[in-house]
Order: C-alpha cells, then sequence, then structure tokens
C-alpha cells in the first residue's frame, strides 16, 4: 500500500509546480544520508551536528577533487553542490534529498523494493523552497551558508547538470 503525505493545506493547486519523492519504506523519515549516519544512535546537539555535518561534507568534497574523481566531462570548476549530486548517484552520503519534478519518477523508487512494504509520495510545493537557479547563485553558496547560517531552517531546490543517464534534462 502507498501512502501519499503532504500538508494539503498548503498546497495552492493554481499555478503550482510540485516536487516528489518517492521512499519505499513509509517509515523512513525524510532525510539525508549523511544526516542520518551522523545522528545514529547520538544525542550530539543540533548545532553541533550541523558543523560536523558541514565538516565531513568539505571533507568529501576535498578528498574527491585531491584524487581527481571529477564526473567525465567537467572541470575543476565543477560547483560544491554539482558535486555532491555526482557523488550521490555513485552512492556516497551527502546532504542532498533527492526529489523529482516527475511524479512517476517518485511512484517508482516507493513501489520498486518491495511488495511486502509501505513505500510512501512526499510532495513538496516548489514555492516552499528557496531555489537556486542561476549559476552564478550556485557558485555563490557555500554549504557553511545552507547548513549553519541558515537560521530559518530554509528548504533549499536546485536542479544538478545532468551527470549521467540517473540525471535526465528537464527536458525529457
Amino acid at each position: 500500500m502507498l501512502h501519499f503525505t503532504s500538508n494539503w493545506d498548503n498546497l495552492n493547486l493554481k499555478d503550482a509546480a510540485f516536487l516528489y519523492r518517492g521512499q519505499a519504506d513509509a517509515t523512513w523519515p525524510v532525510d539525508c544520508s549523511a544526516a542520518q549516519r551522523l545522528t545514529k544512535n547520538s544525542a550530539i546537539e543540533t548545532q553541533l551536528i550541523r558543523h560536523l555535518f558541514v565538516g565531513y561534507l568539505d571533507i568529501l568534497i576535498s578528498t574527491t577533487r585531491m584524487r581527481g574523481f571529477l564526473p567525465p566531462g567537467f572541470s575543476e570548476s565543477i560547483s560544491d553542490l554539482e558535486l555532491l549530486a555526482h557523488l550521490q548517484h555513485q552512492g556516497a552520503a551527502t546532504g542532498l534529498i533527492d526529489f523529482t519534478r516527475h511524479p512517476l519518477v517518485a511512484l517508482w523508487f516507493a513501489c520498486h523494493e518491495s511488495l511486502d512494504t509501505d513505500g510512501a509520495i512526499y510532495v513538496l510545493n516548489r514555492s516552499q523552497t528557496e531555489e537556486i537557479g542561476r549559476r552564478e547563485d550556485l557558485e555563490n553558496k557555500t554549504l557553511q551558508s545552507i547548513y549553519v547560517e541558515d537560521k530559518e531552517d530554509k528548504l533549499w531546490s536546485w536542479e544538478p547538470s545532468a551527470l549521467g543517464n540517473r540525471m535526465l534534462p528537464r527536458f525529457l
């Protein structure tokens, strides 16, 4: 069975653009894999976790750059967020949470792993996010500014460049 979860009162269906996330288990929280690893069996203070989190991501990014594990076709100037998107799709624990503009993609992720487990689809109105739309904005955003300095706990949205067949361009 699938659980559809959303705060329907806050969804403005007129002229809305939605983002969708499918999860194979409805009991899983919507959280990034890096945060799950840091908070697993831990009572670390939230502010400290944010700093540990940024430190972990900085090490992941610098190690990737130092070893030359950049995606094919991308130069050293690839932004940190784009590099994290590539690393996430290679299995690394990052600070990113995948959403899609395609509800059927979310449905696939909610259903494909097990017939015995209830999946979930989460719906997010893009107007409830702070969108990074221009390349200049992407390059000016630091991990520190997104994860630590942002006191309002904003939801950021951004569409990475296509880095392979798992990350299709917007027009498909």
